[in-house]
């Protein structure tokens, strides 16, 4: 359960990396007109969850601290908001006349966005007790070689570290002689900067005669079969490869025949190779796809469309559901 010392703590280690991002846009920030091609250095803050813990009296816990926090691609809508007096990175921008703070994107424009680096000095250890009192916990952060870098504790329910360029594991010590449990939970405070491309959207015209006929885990379950949806793709965290095809049963050759999927949700990415096949008539074409999903996508059941398609309109969109146990 979260707690309101918990929200704040995130909240106040959320404000420090804020304010770093507005002491790195200080300088001159190049202004993007509604729906650009191309957004640089769109710098984000990214809570990612370590782990949790439940330790007795004398017990540790060991985590393991990433280079980053950053997902590698996340799929955003950008948009440039008037009537803010500051500005944070290239997400808000001072408008003109203060003309309230309609955004100007809004939900038109989508962008994959790609990480190209952690912004110096933006990144911070969240560690959170939902039993007992931190004050009773030892927080120490180690580097490669096992030399400790920082350590502490209070007894505000959370404690933000630093996290030095070479941190590489923290451990967590309950230090009480009594049979106390101390149980919470260590996250991630990061800011995150991302290049970010438009998504084309996809035309909305749907040619007939070419179909998406499989949708195969190898050794596992038939999601799609002779186009229809005949059970679940469900995976954990990690990377999964899938095998698809679409079929080309009119009597002309489709020379740029593509796979994509919408409806995914934050935290999962999909590779589909070849990008483009030509596919002769009355033949098939396939496609090897490669799901991974990042340990922080919450459990569920989402609902997923693959669309086989060409740049001149839609060939054919098949829903399912994608489960994340």
């Amino acid at each position: 359960m979260i707690t309101m010392k918990k929200i704040i703590a995130i909240l106040l280690a959320t404000a420090i990396t804020f304010s770093i991002l507005q002491s790195i846009s200080a300088t001159a920030v190049p202004t993007y007109e509604p729906g650009s091609a191309i957004v640089t250095d769109y710098c984000l803050p990214e809570h990612f969850i370590l782990g949790t813990f439940s330790l007795g009296s004398g017990q540790s816990a060991t985590f393991n601290i990433p280079s980053t926090a950053c997902p590698p691609l996340k799929k955003e809508q950008i948009g440039l908001l008037r009537g803010y007096t500051e500005q944070i990175g290239d997400l808000f921008q001072i408008g003109q006349n203060g003309a309230g703070t309609t955004i100007i994107d809004d939900t038109q424009y989508s962008y994959n966005c790609y990480y190209t680096e952690s912004c110096s000095g933006a990144r911070f250890l969240l560690v959170c007790v939902t039993q007992g009192s931190i004050s009773d916990l030892g927080v120490v952060i180690y580097d490669a070689q096992g030399n400790p870098l920082e350590t502490g504790g209070d007894s505000n329910g959370c404690e933000s570290f630093y996290i030095q360029s070479n941190a590489a594991r923290v451990v967590i010590t309950n230090n009480t002689t009594s049979q106390t449990t101390i149980t919470g939970e260590i996250s991630i405070n990061e800011c995150c900067c991302y290049d970010c491309y438009k998504i084309k959207p996809v035309p909305t015209t749907l040619y007939p005669k070419v179909d998406i006929e499989t949708f195969s885990v190898p050794g596992g379950a038939t999601v799609i079969k002779d186009g229809k949806v005949i059970s679940p793709f469900e995976m954990s965290p990690g990377a999964q490869q899938v095998f698809l095809q679409v079929e080309n049963r009119g009597f002309f050759t489709q020379k740029d025949t593509r796979v994509r999927f919408e409806g995914l949700p934050n935290g999962v990415t999909v590779t589909v190779l070849p990008e483009t096949q030509v596919i002769k008539a009355h033949n098939l074409g396939t496609y090897s796809a490669t799901f991974t999903i990042g340990p922080n996508v919450p459990s569920g059941t989402y609902l997923v469309t693959m669309i086989a398609y060409s740049p001149n309109g839609m060939f054919d969109k098949i829903t399912f559901e994608f489960i994340v146990p």
